[in-house]
This record gives structure tokens, C-alpha cells and sequence, in this order.
């Protein structure tokens, strides 16, 4: 017979060369150090014969055992890998979709890799180690095997198997080239690996791990151990750029992945199993009581990692203000020496652009009324527009649209035309604000609002530089925006209560809305799976929510209300209960009041807390899946369009929408070209894929960060449906 313990070897020669040499004898094969993961390289034990010659009765000199099974314990920790990878395969993986990666040669990535080739030397014995055996950096660090926390190793195995599968699937769907490709000079200190760049899996397979051990430890412990292990992922991920084989936004990526991965991945029954196991092999961790003693000042703790937030700062804190304030003076520096660019008047452009698409009069003075400047301004209002109004020039026509469109896009520059390309490949996004009554939505946009914010002045509630630490998270596929926005609210005030910032579950609250049984007629967008921030409150006053983790999001579309929360997330909830929230309820459009863009102001200025409303979502073009919210121009800079008068709110199963949208509010931005006085920015819940081109240098709106977005005080004026902010 033949036994191989270990990785690589053991997997190969344990199934071949056992299977083939144990017939006639052989020899028993055993690693050197303990059956450590990631042993390549086992000692031959030999050994010829039986233990005692075979006889006529054989069987009967030898006891026989009964009812005896597999010990867990002795499963090597990479093939008990493959049986939660199986089971997680069944699950919705390949909806959790990571953000499209820059298009194009970045230059300034290059620059970072071309610095960080200075660190070569001290680190490329560890990268090279590294590059041929990720899992025993990870062994050592926990010091794990098979004889010693088996099922810890097991959920490192977990972590490698899982991210190998899922990197490998994103790797072939974005096929972004490696930096070598882009730039040779780089000369990476190891060989480039044989698939495509992003996401970096060294990155998103380490921090998966991270992610999975992280999950063993509760309280103290996991305070303790949380910075060690998601230092060791970090470095790993560093080492890849150092190396130059990685840029850094693909380490960006596998570090986001693994995090909605790893919800997924908790949801699996054998994962849960094999990590619970795990716990009883760290009963006699202790933590140092000194090291609970922190700064009084109040912190936003994302999981169990502190930031303060107070005006004591860590040295982390400190030395990420002075990175950012520097790079904001070297920006400063480049607009200072940048040109400065006339753009041409707009009466000009009307003259060429009539030219060159024989337009009529009318329509000319419509496009010089709208301040076309260039020929992506025009295509954008062809787009969004169907009737010039007053002008009475109507393309609502389909022939109409599509000849100028068709004569617009040879014109449009190439920016414009990777938005439209990579909105069109994003597809439509899901909301899930249920419309309180047919009237209100069926209401066309008024010409003005009737409320301004004039001597408003801005206000920024997270905090700048803080976006980072509390990013935009997705709700993809699901009609669940109402309880992301619920759950926001309650996050981000009692982060700033000083509470620290405990992620909360949506699909917590999103699971008690959905089987409530509710009075009255169902609103608007039910059946599609909408919800009311009304039922936010009562939900959350009544059964309270739980933490993320305790109810993670799952991106599966069936059931509709998704999965049930546990018992022990249920209990937890009781303990968290928030039975005082401000809420308002316009479902009536006979008597919804002016001064609702005032009222979500005073709360964010005055009260300093944050407001979750519900708005309706309008079509740009009647049977189009342009919206407000859903549109090229928006999906790139996460500034909602003002709905143009005609427009009609899109609801329906078959426009896979429903009629409304809720949202975060976080902060306002005056600006006096908007008719209600500025702008409220607000966190989304479409991930960092939306809004992920924003122009740092545009003021007003200025989105504060990837997946954060912008509506005009003038669409909340006068369409908002539901306001809701925490009091507690």
C-alpha cells in the first residue's frame, strides 16, 4: 500500500502511485515536518511484506471493528476543500460581479509599480517563496497542519480552492493584460503567470482566508487577531506588485471580492460546519488586557478594526491624511499648469452642428437653449430627451432618434463611447422603493420647484477621506434598495454617536418586510419585490437588526425574500432594537407639503444625521430602459438627470424594475443652478461598479467616492416619496 500526506505530492502520488503500488507492497509514505499544508516533498518509510503472512484463516486471527466512519481528522484538509467547493459551486457565485477594471494603460499605475521596484531586494526571497507556495506563509502564521488545527488548515485549503475558482472565472471575463504587456521595462523578478491579470488572486484568495480564520474568533480574540491576518493578506498582495506582475487596482479587486465572496461562502452548511470545528482548536487563545485600553475619542470600526474618528488620530490616520493631502497639492499643482481650455460658445456649436446634421430651425434653437457645447452633449440629449417642448419639434419618433443618434456617434469622442459600451454591458439596475399610491407616480415633473436651498451650506457627514472605510455596497440582483438604505442610516449615526460603525444586516430587515403581513393593498412594485421605508421602521422598531455577519446578503433571486435569518441572528436583533425614527409618509399628491428638500436638509445640518427618502425613478424615452438613475451618462458619474416634463415613471414586471428608488443621504452641495438650490450626495447600494468615473476635478456636484452619487434638492422637492432618520 502507499500513503501520501501533504499538498502537491500527496494529491498526485496519493491517488496514482497509492493506487498503483498498494496491490503488491510498497512502502508508507509520511511528510517531514508534521504534514505541515503545503509539504511537497514526503520521506519514504519502507517497509516490505504483511504483518503477518496471509493464511487460510487469516480473517480469523485478527479482531474486526463494527459502525466505525471516516474521522474528520484525518481528511486531508485540500480534499475536504473540494467538498465545500462543491457545495459552494451550487450557490449564485457568479453574481457577486466585481467591478470592471480600468480601461487602458494607467499611467499613474505604472509609476506605483516602477517605485515600488526599489523594494525588490529586501523582498524578493518572500515573493519567490510566495509565488510557489501561497498556503504555508498562512501555516506558519497560525502555526497549522493536519496534526495540529486541522480544521483551521482546512479553512485556509477552503479559501485557496474557492478563490481559485471563482478569480479564474472573473480572470477570463475581463482578460485585462498583465503590466509587462503594457509596459516591458517593468521586468517582472519572477515569471509572469499564465492567465490574465485581474483580479489578482494572490489578493483575493489571501484575503479570503483572512476572511475565513477572522470568522472563528469572536469578541476580544477577533479584535486581536483581525489586524494580523488582514496585514499578512496585504502583504501578500503587495509582494505580487512589487514583483510587477500585478497592478494595484487589480489587488483592490481581490481584496473587495473576498469580502462578498466570503458572505456567500458563510452560507454554505459545510463551510459553517468545518469553521465552527475550528473554533475548539483555539479555546486557549488569551488576549493582553492592556491591549483594550484605546483612545476615549469615538471610532468607526469596520468589523472589529478600529479608525478613529475623533480628533485624536492613529498614526495610520495620520500618515493616510498627509498621502492624501499631498496628492490633492500635486493635483492642485497639474490645474494650476494645465491651460486653460475656452469652451466654445454654445451658438457657435449650434451653427456646425446644424451643418452637419441639417437640422431644422426649431431644432437648432432647442440644442443652443440647452447649452450643447459638444457633440457628446448632443448625443446625451438625443438620448435623454423626446420632445423639445415648447419648440414643438417632436423625435419622439423612432426614425427620428435613431438618424440623428446615427449621426452623432462617428462625432462622439472615445470616453463617451466607452461609458455607453460599458452601461450597456452593466445592463439595467435593480431599486425596489415601492411607489406609495398610482396618483403620485403617475404625476408628470413640475417646471419648477417650489422650495430653495439658496444660503445652504455644504455638508459632508462621513467625513473626507473617510469614504474608504464605509465603501458603497451592492444589492444586485436584488429589489432591496429600501432595506440597504434603512441600514445605512442606522450604521452611519451611530457611527457618528460614537458608537463605532457596526455593518448591519439588509437582508435581516429586508426578510421581515417581505413576509410581514401588512395592512391594506400591497404599493405599487410588490410583486416585484419592492418595499417602503415605513416598513423599515416599524421592522426595525418591532424585531431591531442584526450585525452582517450574523445574516450575510445573498445575491440569489429565489426566494424572492431570500434566505431566512438563524435563530442566533434573531436574538441578536432583539438586542438591538431602534424604536425612534423620524419618518414621513407623502403618499397622498393632493396633500404632500412644499419644503421637503428643506426638511431633508434641516436633519443632515441641524440634527447631524443622515436620511434615507424613497424617489421615483422616470423613463428618459418612452419605451426605453433610459432612466433617471439608469443611464450611461449617470452610471459613469452617479449624477442622477433631472426627469424632463413628459416622462413617465418606470414600474412594471416587465420592465424587471419597480416604480422607485431609496437611497443613503449623507451630505448636500450648494449649487444655484439647480432650481431647488444644490445637490444631496447620497451612498448608493450598486457597488463600486457604479459611478466609477467621476471627475475628481468638477466641483459641484464633487461625488465623494466609487458607488456615492448626487441628486438635485430639485427632484427631491418635488418627487420624493418617504423620509426616514434614526433618533436612536
Amino acid at each position: 500500500m502507499m500513503l501520501l500526506v501533504g499538498n502537491g505530492g500527496g494529491n498526485g502520488g496519493g491517488n496514482g502511485g497509492g493506487n498503483g503500488g498498494g496491490n503488491g507492497g510498497g512502502m508508507v509514505v509520511a511528510g517531514p515536518t508534521g504534514n505541515v499544508i503545503g509539504v511537497t516533498d514526503p520521506i519514504p518509510v519502507p517497509m516490505d511484506g504483511f504483518l503477518e503472512e496471509p493464511g487460510p484463516s487469516l480473517a480469523q486471527q485478527f479482531l474486526t471493528f463494527t459502525g466505525m466512519g471516516f474521522p474528520d481528522s484525518a481528511w486531508d484538509p485540500h480534499l475536504r476543500a473540494q467538498v465545500v467547493l462543491a457545495d459552494f459551486g451550487a450557490r449564485p457565485w457568479k453574481t457577486i460581479k466585481p467591478r470592471c477594471p480600468p480601461r487602458g494603460a494607467d499611467v499613474g499605475e505604472i509609476e506605483a509599480l516602477l517605485e515600488l521596484r526599489s523594494l525588490r531586494p529586501s523582498r524578493g526571497a518572500e515573493i519567490v517563496a510566495q509565488a510557489q507556495n501561497l498556503e504555508l506563509y498562512w501555516a506558519d502564521l497560525l502555526m497549522v497542519g493536519t496534526l495540529g488545527r486541522p480544521n483551521t488548515a482546512t479553512l485556509i485549503a477552503i479559501g485557496m480552492a474557492v478563490g481559485q475558482m471563482v478569480g479564474m472565472y472573473w480572470k477570463r471575463e475581463f482578460g485585462r493584460p498583465r503590466p509587462v504587456q503594457v509596459f516591458p521595462p517593468l521586468m517582472p523578478i519572477i515569471m509572469t503567470p499564465a492567465h490574465p491579470s485581474y483580479p489578482s488572486n494572490h489578493s483575493f484568495q489571501s484575503h479570503l482566508i483572512a476572511h475565513a480564520v477572522n470568522s472563528v474568533f469572536d469578541g476580544e480574540a477577533a479584535d486581536a487577531m483581525h489586524p494580523q491576518l488582514f496585514a499578512m493578506a496585504a502583504r501578500i498582495a503587495k509582494g505580487r506588485e512589487i514583483a510587477g506582475v500585478h497592478f494595484p487596482t487589480d489587488s483592490d479587486a481581490g481584496k473587495d471580492l473576498a469580502q462578498d465572496v466570503f458572505g456567500l461562502l458563510n452560507q454554505v452548511d459545510s463551510f459553517r460546519n468545518i469553521r465552527n470545528a475550528a473554533k475548539a482548536e483555539w479555546l486557549q487563545l488569551k488576549v493582553d488586557p492592556r491591549d483594550a485600553a484605546k483612545a476615549e475619542c469615538p471610532q468607526l470600526k469596520v468589523g472589529p478594526h478600529p479608525v478613529n474618528l475623533g480628533p485624536e488620530t492613529t498614526l495610520v490616520d495620520q500618515i493616510a491624511d498627509r498621502v492624501i493631502q499631498r496628492l490633492n497639492e500635486q493635483r492642485r499643482v497639474r490645474t494650476a499648469r494645465a491651460p486653460e481650455k475656452s469652451p466654445p460658445r454654445s451658438t457657435e456649436f449650434s451653427a456646425e452642428l446644424a451643418q452637419r446634421l441639417n437640422l431644422s430651425k426649431p431644432e437648432r434653437t432647442f440644442f443652443e437653449g440647452a447649452g450643447v457645447q459638444s457633440f457628446d452633449d448632443a448625443h446625451k440629449l438625443v438620448l435623454a430627451t423626446f420632445s423639445p417642448g415648447a419648440t414643438n419639434v417632436e423625435w419622439s419618433s423612432p426614425e427620428r432618434r435613431r438618424a440623428l443618434s446615427a449621426a452623432l456617434r462617428p462625432r462622439v469622442t472615445d470616453r463617451y463611447k466607452k461609458a455607453v459600451a460599458r452601461w450597456g454591458s452593466h445592463g439595467r439596475y435593480p431599486t425596489g422603493a415601492a411607489g406609495p399610491s398610482e396618483a403620485l407616480q403617475d404625476r408628470a415633473p413640475r417646471d419648477q420647484s417650489s422650495s430653495t436651498l439658496v444660503q445652504a451650506k455644504p455638508i459632508d457627514l462621513v467625513g473626507q477621506n473617510r469614504y474608504e472605510l464605509w465603501p458603497a455596497e451592492d444589492q444586485r440582483p436584488r429589489q432591496t434598495c429600501v432595506a440597504f438604505a434603512a441600514a445605512a442610516c442606522i450604521e452611519l449615526y451611530r457611527a457618528l454617536q460614537g458608537a463605532g460603525l457596526r455593518l448591519l444586516s439588509p437582508q435581516y430587515l429586508y426578510w421581515h418586510m417581505r413576509t410581514h403581513k401588512w395592512p391594506g393593498a400591497s404599493p405599487p412594485g410588490w410583486e416585484e419585490g419592492a418595499t417602503k421605508l415605513g416598513y423599515a421602521k416599524e421592522v426595525l422598531a418591532d424585531n431591531g437588526i442584526c450585525s452582517l455577519e450574523a445574516c450575510p446578503y445573498v445575491a440569489g433571486l429565489q426566494p424572492l425574500e431570500g434566505p431566512r435569518p438563524t435563530e442566533a441572528a434573531e436574538a441578536q436583533a432583539s438586542e438591538n432594537r431602534v424604536p425612534d425614527i423620524e419618518y414621513y409618509d407623502y403618499s397622498d399628491p393632493e396633500t404632500r407639503p412644499p419644503g421637503l428638500a428643506q426638511r431633508v436638509y434641516q436633519l443632515l445640518a441641524a440634527k447631524h444625521r443622515p436620511v434615507a427618502i424613497s424617489f421615483p425613478v422616470f423613463n428618459l424615452i418612452p419605451g426605453s430602459s433610459l432612466t433617471t438613475l439608469d443611464n450611461p451618462q449617470t452610471d459613469a458619474s452617479g449624477e442622477l438627470l433631472t426627469p424632463p416634463r413628459g416622462s413617465a415613471v418606470s414600474s412594471g414586471a416587465a420592465a424587471a424594475n419597480t416604480p422607485g428608488h431609496a437611497a443613503c443621504i449623507i451630505g448636500f452641495q450648494p449649487d444655484l443652478e439647480d432650481a431647488a438650490g444644490g445637490w444631496f450626495i447620497f451612498r448608493n447600494s450598486f457597488g463600486l461598479g457604479w459611478a466609477d468615473s467621476i471627475d475628481p476635478d468638477r466641483s459641484t456636484p464633487s461625488i465623494p467616492a466609487r458607488g456615492y452619487g448626487a441628486i438635485p434638492a430639485s427632484y427631491v422637492e418635488d418627487y420624493c416619496w418617504e423620509i426616514f432618520s434614526p433618533r436612536s
